[in-house]
């Protein structure tokens, strides 16, 4: 899968979580996903001295890479899929064109027992699906962390 990616919207995580070999795309230039997480990991180990905004710079550049990479791993594992609530959290920032798919983007990502947890209906409207999504994570039994 070839992905044009900003890190910016929702349906880029779910992309980019999904795909098995996920190629990064800007403009011209391609590479594939695996160099990143190892250019995140490498980041990660440096002890090498740099300039606060460097230094800041290249920690978000990884927690980001790392997030993404940890969600791949989850999904791509025997449990498929990641706690709702965790990906509601790790991916909260992210834009949405309809705020609506910041929750119904990620919840085909979610463990498969919560995946029925979301009710995935456009007529619903954001504040209905925020707090029909807050209050079935807290009934259900496999949310833990509330």
């Amino acid at each position: 899968m070839i992905l044009v990616l900003t890190f910016a919207g929702c349906r880029v995580v779910q992309e980019l979580a999904v795909s098995s070999q996920a190629i990064i795309r800007y403009g011209s230039v391609q590479a594939p996903w695996t160099m990143f997480v190892t250019a995140a990991t490498a980041i990660q180990s440096l002890n090498a001295p740099l300039g606060p905004e460097s230094t800041k710079m290249l920690d978000y550049f990884a927690r980001l890479v790392n997030t993404f990479e940890n969600l791949r791993v989850q999904l791509h594992s025997k449990a498929a899929g990641a706690p709702l609530l965790s990906l509601l959290r790790a991916f909260n920032t992210r834009q949405a064109t309809d705020e609506r798919d910041k929750v119904f983007a990620l919840h085909g990502l979610a463990l498969p027992q919560q995946r029925s947890i979301v009710n995935t209906q456009y007529y619903f409207d954001v504040p209905d699906v925020y707090l029909k999504t807050a209050l079935a994570l807290i009934q259900d039994p496999s949310t833990s962390g509330l």
